[in-house]
């Protein structure tokens, strides 16, 4: 049996194919994988990589010519925001306040995830009116994202982020709301 192991899309390297009655093996750099000698028969086949949601899944090899196994791998993220304060003021300098609203992207085990898509909400009053503000985020290697502004005058803002996979599914907004005032 032999496959690929992608997320996304892109080639997963490091992770661990297990194979009932077979022992384990890894993807290489390209993301591919080959389990030798594979019988016909049903098989138990098991797909992980810290920061991945683990994935069986059942295997039946009828000949030789049916052991191709690709597998898209998925990871359900969740969200630190930074700072972590619910609330933070900010003063204006010269008539400028200036402050960035980051976040760390986790998966499966707090492993940082890269190329999770985060959008960023906001609202004035924390309650209702939640909009799409600014252009979605992707997070970097390193699972990190940032977005900084300037704000010229007074205000409070509510946001929130929400995270979604390269593969579309999104997932359930922060439920902490964070306030920003500015002075």
């Amino acid at each position: 049996m032999f496959g690929v192991a992608t997320f996304g899309g892109v080639p997963v390297a490091g992770v661990s194919v297990s194979v009932s009655g077979h022992s384990s093996v890894l993807t290489t750099a390209d993301g591919s994988y080959s389990v030798p000698e594979m019988n016909p028969g049903t098989y138990s086949a098991t797909y992980s990589k810290a920061g991945f949601d683990p994935q069986t899944l059942s295997v039946t090899v009828v000949d030789d010519t049916d052991k191709t196994r690709d597998v898209a791998l998925t990871v359900t993220p969740t969200l630190t925001r930074l700072p972590a304060k619910l609330s933070k003021t900010y003063k204006r300098k010269h008539g400028k306040a200036k402050y960035t609203l980051s976040a760390t992207v986790k998966g499966v085990g707090a492993v940082p995830v890269g190329g999770v898509n985060v959008n960023l909400q906001k609202s004035k009053n924390g309650r209702t009116g939640w909009k799409n503000f600014g252009a979605v985020m992707s997070s970097d290697a390193a699972g990190r994202v940032a977005r900084a502004f300037t704000s010229k005058k007074r205000s409070t803002r509510y946001y929130r982020r929400s995270v979604s996979t390269q593969l579309g599914v999104l997932a359930t907004p922060h439920t902490s709301k964070q306030r920003v005032v500015v002075k």
